[in-house]
Formats: structure tokens, C-alpha cells, sequence
């Protein structure tokens, strides 16, 4: 397309495609070579949307796993943290029990 875009812009007409002054000079075009010029142009538009579209659902199932990825992940940090609190929820009893017992290691 890059290439496409610097012929166009230099030449101000596709390729292979006559511009409005070489038909202005010759007084109009042939029937026959323009549609052959404008058969050849729609197949290659129609081959670059097939890929377009290919190249769209490509990406939509990539997005569809990412998506799915990101998920999963999200409820594995969810369930980490939950572990975590019931850890440090347990960490804090235990601490509060040993606590107790060296109090009353001391005081025997």
C-alpha cells in the first residue's frame, strides 16, 4: 500500500490506469481495456478485503484469548488474596497465642 500511496501521489491516477488528461487527449478511452483495467482493480480490492477480514478475525480470536487470559488471572489474584487474609488472620491468632504462653512461661 505504501507503494501504492507514492505512485498515486506522484502520478495523481492509479496505475495502470490512464489519468483524466491522457483521456481528455485522446478524446475518451476504450471500453475494453478500461473494464479490463476496472476488473483487475475490483479483484485486487476484493483479495485485500478477503485479508483484511482474515487478518480482523485473526485478531479477534487472539483478543478472545487474551481476554479469557486476563480473566483468569484476575480470579486467581482474587483468590490469593483471599488466601493471603486467611493467612494473616491465622499469623495474628498464632501470635496472639504464643503470646499468652510466654506470659505465662514468665510467670512460672
Amino acid at each position: 500500500l505504501g507503494q501504492l500511496a507514492a505512485y498515486i501521489d506522484e502520478h495523481h491516477h492509479l496505475p495502470e490506469m490512464p489519468s483524466t488528461a491522457e483521456v481528455e487527449a485522446i478524446g475518451g478511452f476504450d471500453l475494453a481495456q478500461m473494464s479490463t483495467a476496472l476488473l483487475k482493480r475490483s479483484e485486487e480490492n476484493t483479495l485485500y478485503i478477503l485479508g483484511l477480514e482474515q487478518k480482523t478475525n485473526d485478531l479477534k480470536t487472539e483478543l478472545a484469548a487474551q481476554t479469557a487470559a486476563l480473566q483468569k488471572a484476575q480470579e486467581n489474584a482474587k483468590a490469593y488474596e483471599a488466601e493471603k487474609q486467611a493467612l494473616e488472620k491465622r499469623v495474628a491468632y498464632l501470635e496472639q497465642k504464643m503470646s499468652a504462653l510466654l506470659l505465662l512461661l514468665e510467670r512460672q
